[in-house]
């Protein structure tokens, strides 16, 4: 037992020592054969209980080596590894690998010259495949470079400052290469696929001031990516961009901010081919634009679009896109198309899009389409809200809210929502699926499954009603409708349908009289309102106006109108029955017809009743009379 503790603490010691020692001096192990040189210095590292830090365009980290050590320093593997043109920097747990620096007679500059090229490859540091279309830039400059199928990729840069010459590619960490003015120089950027957990890369100072190039590492936490902001694929923009200027902007992570561009297409700019990702003051876009965004105005002649925001006013002769939010006036002589929202006003000779919604006016001379409006919509053809409006929709053919609308829908031929509080008014159909609240105003057909106000229509449907309905028929499924078979002084068999509710219903009629000097006929249309006493005891009140005429004969009108007032009783659920006096007022107009047989005047009212001469003319006759009849429900 006491050998078994004498070991454990020899271990630990050795290893509190050998964490104490310096990185070089360390004694290491290793073994390996035919071996990528990265793989190899990651066994070093582990061995040695440390971290290297270094520029992989400084050593080739793709070439196959074989090591045997046994207990030797890191210095002297590392010597054996790379050789005497690398040198080593300690700084904390972490070995700095950097190039020998050169005798100070090899250093030459040419202050004569003004720019320099940086050229080589883009790899996959993970497989250590190149990498194409990568983009590679400099923000200061705006010059830009993709890089080719095999990785290869040219970039010329000015000579009087510093550059930070950044490398993106999508589902890869930016990385930053900083890069000192010298002669043209080529270098290899290894670039990390971004991590499906997110790790902080440390970024180590710069210890050897003369060093030409330090690289630094971006965790993939920041970087701010919006791949809901991707207007250059969306319908028309994706034809008006070629491939790789989608590709640019889908690879860089960043926003930069400039006064003033001018360009003449997408790609030939001020900005160069980095506008995508550039955010100006005033663009002006003689052609057509391709930028990040516009904080004061925007003006092209055919098209312009932008990535990010746009205020505060936006003007294309064709078609203006916007992958952001619209402040402001956004105006086109055929399209405007904003994939997030609108704060303002939209004005298309043709189409309005806004993706999220429009706080202000879509006004369109053939279709608006938006998910939320709270202002005014309106179009020439149709109006689309996805799920809310507040305000007015007004379009010459249809308006659709999908869900709700506070305000009103004015159309040429139809509205539809699901729920309405306010107005509706077409020229043909007025449809609220869910609940209407206010009125409806149709040249034909109202509906609402709950309809509370009015309804004024040709036909006016619903489910259940505390809305007055005015038109020619009314049905509401759980309200008032009952079919009755009755006789009086002038029709001795009649059949009626009444439907509505019982504040107002409609009342269809049709009714027959035989008999000597007969049959004639009667059609007819009233209305009616009823008291409810109880279950079973209740009063109508109806005015109809019937059409008598014979068979052989429609000529002339001889009118009947009738007001009615009928007690009804209702012994069973469904069963109930009428009767009560009416007050008639007959006008004939058949003193054309030869004979008197064709008359129907001669024979009105068939049933002796009391007669009254208040109307002095011989076209008038008035009465009262009865009416008696069964009423099922």
């Amino acid at each position: 037992m006491y050998s078994c503790l004498l070991i454990v603490l020899s271990i630990a010691i050795a290893q509190n020592c050998n964490a104490q020692t310096g990185i070089l001096s360390r004694i290491i192990s290793v073994s390996v054969t035919n071996e990528r040189l990265d793989k190899t210095l990651e066994k070093v590292a582990t061995a040695g209980h440390f971290q290297f830090s270094y520029n992989t365009g400084i050593i080739k980290i793709d070439s196959t080596v074989s090591v045997t050590v046994t207990d030797k320093p890191v210095k002297e593997v590392l010597d054996n590894l790379l050789g005497k043109k690398i040198t080593y920097v300690e700084n904390g747990n972490y070995l700095i690998l950097k190039k020998s620096n050169p005798a100070p007679e090899t250093i030459v500059t040419k202050p004569h010259k003004t720019s320099y090229i940086i050229s080589g490859y883009v790899v996959n540091k993970a497989t250590g495949e190149k990498v194409n279309e990568a983009s590679v830039y400099d923000k200061i400059s705006l010059s830009s470079s993709l890089s080719g199928p095999n990785g290869f990729f040219t970039l010329k840069l000015k000579t009087n400052n510093k550059s930070a010459i950044g490398v993106s590619k999508d589902d890869f960490l930016d990385t930053v290469i900083i890069v000192k003015p010298a002669d043209d120089q080529q270098v290899t950027i290894s670039i990390s696929p971004t991590p499906k957990r997110i790790q902080p890369i440390a970024v180590l100072p710069d210890t050897n001031h003369h060093a030409k190039d330090t690289v630094i590492k971006v965790s993939a936490d920041e970087i701010v990516v919006d791949t809901t902001k991707q207007i250059e694929h969306a319908g028309i923009f994706n034809w008006l961009l070629s491939v790789k200027q989608k590709i640019v902007a889908q690879n860089l992570h960043f926003t930069e901010h400039r006064p003033f561009q001018l360009s003449l297409v997408p790609g030939v700019s001020t900005n160069l081919k980095l506008g995508s990702h550039i955010v100006n003051d005033v663009s002006i876009n003689i052609f057509g634009g391709f930028t990040g965004g516009t904080d004061v105005l925007e003006m092209g002649a055919f098209f312009n679009i932008d990535r990010g925001d746009v205020k505060y006013v936006q003007m294309a002769g064709f078609v203006n896109g916007v992958g952001g939010n619209v402040r402001g006036f956004q105006g086109a002589g055929f399209v405007n198309f904003t994939l997030d929202s609108v704060n303002g006003v939209q004005g298309a000779g043709f189409v309005n899009f806004a993706g999220k919604g429009v706080n202000g006016s879509q006004l369109a001379g053939f279709v608006n389409y938006t998910k939320n409006i709270k202002g005014f919509q309106g179009a020439g053809f149709v109006n689309v809200a996805l799920d809310t409006a507040k305000g007015v929709q007004g379009a010459g053919f249809v308006n659709f809210a999908k869900d709700k609308v506070d305000g009103a829908q004015l159309s040429g031929f139809v509205n539809y929502t699901h729920n309405i509080s306010g107005l509706q008014a077409t020229g043909f159909v007025n449809v609220a699926s869910g609940t209407m609240s206010g009125a409806q105003l149709a040249g034909f057909v109202n509906y609402a499954t709950k309809a509370h106000g009015l309804q004024i229509g040709v036909i006016n449907i619903a489910d259940s009603s505390t809305a007055i309905p005015i038109g020619v028929f009314s049905y509401v499924v759980h309200g008032f409708h009952k079919l009755e078979i009755s006789t009086n002084e002038v029709t001795g068999a009649n059949i009626s349908f009444k439907s509505g509710i019982t504040q107002l219903y409609n009342i269809l009629m049709a009714g027959i009289t035989t008999g000597p000097g007969k049959p004639f006929y009667s059609l007819g249309y009233g209305l009616g309102h009823e008291f409810v006493f109880s279950q079973k005891f209740g009063l109508d009140m109806e005015l109809t106006n019937q059409f008598l005429f014979k068979y052989y004969n429609w000529q002339g009108y001889n009118g009947l109108y009738s007001f009615n007032l009928n007690f009804v009783y209702q012994p069973f659920k469904k069963v109930g029955v009428v009767f009560g006096p009416s007050l008639n007022v007959y006008f004939r107009d058949d003193t054309y017809l030869t004979t008197p047989n064709n008359a129907i005047t001669s024979v009105i009212p068939v049933v002796n009743v009391p007669s009254l001469n208040f109307i002095d003319d011989t076209h008038f006759k008035e009465w009262i009379g009865f009416h008696v009849g069964l009423r099922v429900f």
